[in-house]
Parts: C-alpha cells; structure tokens; sequence
C-alpha cells in the first residue's frame, strides 16, 4: 500500500475499497482483487465527473476533465476490460497482471487525490521571486 493512503488523503469509501482490494491482494484473491480495481476506477470517474451510463463514456468524459491523459486513459481502459474479463470471462489474472493494475491505479488516485495538495504545500513554502526594477 502507497504511504499516501494511511495519511487519509483518499476519503471513504474510495479508501476503504482501496484497502479491501490489498487485503484481496495479500490473500491471493487475484480475481477479487482485479475487480474491486473495477470497481474503484468507476467509483472515482463517477465521483468526479458523474455517470456517463458506460466505461467508455465515464472514461470519455473523465480524460477531456483533466483527470487523467491520454495515456493514463489507453492504460485504464486496458485495466477496466480485465476487471470486465475476471466478471464475464473467467479470467484469472496472474501476480504481475494485478501489479500492474495497481500501479495504474495508485498513480491515477495520487494525481488526483493527492499531488495538487502536496505540490500546493511545497509552493507555499518556496519563497517568493524578488522583483527585479525595470530597465531605464
């Protein structure tokens, strides 16, 4: 688990879905685990930018709001139709596959939930530019 989620950065009950699917993860529960994946990229677009009625719509609103790039957006696309394979398709996803999955996770939900707060602290604290006096 990423230190950022013990400093209560990412709000009930995105956090506590975040934790169950660790405790999926450590219990080998890899299916389980891709799942409530899933489920936490839905919860998060649909907290931020409402329900679109599908993924691919919810991610189509969700990347033209700045939440995530075009990249971020290709990636989760690519986790999401996992989470939909374990559901629909018995797919068993392998430990790499639900590292992997996490790892596009946890850099989505630190983007958003917690590195505009933390950069916001480190520019309070640099000082300001001196101004320098106009040329003659």
């Amino acid at each position: 688990m990423p230190d950022w989620l013990y400093e209560g950065n990412i709000a009930r009950p995105l956090g506590s879905l975040l934790h169950e699917i660790y405790q999926a993860v450590r219990g080998g529960q890899f299916r389980l685990a891709i799942m409530g994946v899933r489920a936490l990229i839905e919860q998060v677009m649909i907290q931020k930018v409402g329900d679109s009625g599908t993924f691919v719509k919810n991610l189509d609103a969700f990347q033209p709001a700045g939440y995530i790039s075009l990249v971020q957006r290709d990636a989760l696309n690519d986790i999401l139709d996992a989470g939909h394979a374990a559901i629909h398709r018995a797919y068993e996803p392998k430990t790499k596959d639900i590292q992997i999955a996490l790892d596009i996770t946890e850099g989505v939900l630190a983007a958003i939930f917690v590195h505009a707060d933390a950069a916001k602290k480190v520019s309070e604290r640099v000082p300001a530019r001196r101004k320098t006096p106009d040329p003659p």
